[in-house]
Order: structure tokens, then C-alpha cells, then sequence
């Protein structure tokens, strides 16, 4: 195991692909993949939103390990190792944990590794400040464990619309739970109100397919009253198609 701070390189996994396949072939098995496993994730909420942009919690990075021909699974590798703070009052407080996980095959050959950390100088909104030493510790390994699978698996997880960063590894003071979905500009027409309140049910049933962004870009491109007429046309049938409510 590396020691904390230096640069972690995998061992050589060999003549080792994890989809199957090679060039365009692996492409068209990634994106293959890519559409169930954002299925899942939203069906299951296995992501937290951060400024609008979804990051997924280390069971939906397990998930997309174990979808690949070549099984990926991260394991914590050695001994977690405690992190000491001297205080005035005290001296050598436990201020948190750092665990090394890797992403192995089945056969143990590694495809990625990472370092993680847990401490109590974090965010204040988050428990760590006044959590009990298992919860730091189990934090730095899913950390770890999710950062680990990152590195290989991270560009797929971008292919099922979802941001490669682990959730884990976001500010709590930048999580967004249950805010309003950013306004939108509509412009000063009459539907203006209306198409606000579409847009709303659908982004709060699916934040990923009617992000602000994408909304945004969609707008961008739009250049007459029929085409944003045809927008609200295709927000008004998702909405009867998705059995959500976007009445106002």
C-alpha cells in the first residue's frame, strides 16, 4: 500500500479490457450500458444534486462495476489510518480517518486506486464535527472506495448523464435536497407563467432530463413563437406520459 500523499499507480492489469470489447465496439457497449444505469440510479435516487448537476453515491458506482463483463469491485486495502489533532484541552484528539481502496477484478488484478479522508474540520452542516469515530471512519472508506472506481469507470458514468465526481466527495454546504428548481427565462409572452410551471413539475420529477441547463440550451436555440409553442407541447406530453401533475 502507497504511503498517504504519494502518486498511486495501479499494478499492470495485463492484456485486460473491462467491456468485452475494443475501439467503437467498446463505445457501443459503454453506451449500451450507460442507459440502463441511469435508469436505476434515478429510479432508486442513488444521486444527490449539487448546483443542478447530479453526482452518484457509491452504490451506483458498485452497481456499474458489477454491470461490466469484467466485473470491477473497489475494496479497502491495509488499515485505515487515524488522523490526530492537538488541542489546547486536549492533546491528540481523534480528528478523523484516511483509507486506500483499490478497483480490482475478480481475479484481484487492480484497474484504479484512491486515498480518501474524514475529519472533523469539515463543512458544519455535515455531522463529522460531533460524529462518533465509526462514522468518520466508515466515510473515509466509502470515499475511497467510490473515488477508486472513478478513475476507470468514471467517463461511463458521464455517458449516463451523471458528473464523475462521487457524491461523497461534494460540500454538503453545496447540496441541494429540496430548493426550487432555478427560474427560467421564458420571455414576456403570455405562456411565460405556464411554460414556468411545466417546466417545474418535470424538473422536480426528473432533474436530470429537464435540468436548468439543458432547458437553457434548448432555449438558446429556439427563434419563434412555434418553437417554443412546440417545447411547451413536449413538456405538456411528458408530463401525461410520466403521470406527473403540472397544473398551477
Amino acid at each position: 500500500m502507497p504511503e498517504p500523499g504519494m502518486e498511486i499507480e495501479a499494478r499492470p492489469a495485463g492484456d485486460v479490457n473491462l467491456f468485452g470489447a475494443t475501439g467503437a465496439d467498446m463505445i457501443v457497449a459503454a453506451k449500451a450500458m450507460a442507459d440502463p444505469l441511469a435508469d436505476l440510479i434515478k429510479e432508486q435516487k442513488l444521486f444527490t444534486l449539487v448546483h443542478g448537476k447530479a453526482h452518484v453515491h457509491l452504490e451506483g458506482w458498485q452497481t456499474l462495476g458489477a454491470m461490466l463483463p469484467n466485473a470491477v469491485t473497489a475494496v479497502i486495502v491495509g488499515e485505515p489510518i487515524p488522523i490526530y489533532k492537538d488541542t489546547d484541552q486536549e492533546q491528540h484528539k481523534l480528528w478523523g480517518y484516511r483509507a486506500y481502496a483499490e478497483a480490482r477484478l475478480l481475479d484481484g488484478r487492480v484497474v484504479g486506486a484512491a486515498w480518501s479522508e474524514c475529519t472533523r474540520d469539515e463543512d458544519a452542516r455535515k455531522p463529522w464535527p460531533k460524529a462518533p469515530p465509526h462514522a468518520l471512519l466508515g466515510m473515509a472508506q466509502t470515499r475511497a472506495m467510490a473515488r477508486a472506481l472513478k478513475g476507470p469507470l468514471g467517463w461511463v458514468m458521464k455517458l449516463a448523464g451523471y458528473e464523475p465526481t462521487p457524491a461523497e466527495e461534494m460540500d454538503a454546504a453545496q447540496v441541494v435536497v429540496d430548493g426550487a428548481p432555478a427560474e427560467i427565462t421564458w420571455g414576456d409572452g403570455p405562456e411565460a407563467e405556464h411554460l414556468q410551471a411545466l417546466y417545474r413539475a418535470a424538473n422536480a420529477s426528473d432533474p436530470i432530463a429537464w435540468s436548468p441547463a439543458k432547458v437553457r440550451a434548448r432555449l438558446a436555440s429556439i427563434q419563434t413563437e412555434e418553437e417554443l409553442a412546440a417545447l411547451a407541447v413536449e413538456l405538456t406530453e411528458w408530463l401525461d406520459e410520466n403521470g406527473v401533475d403540472g397544473s398551477f
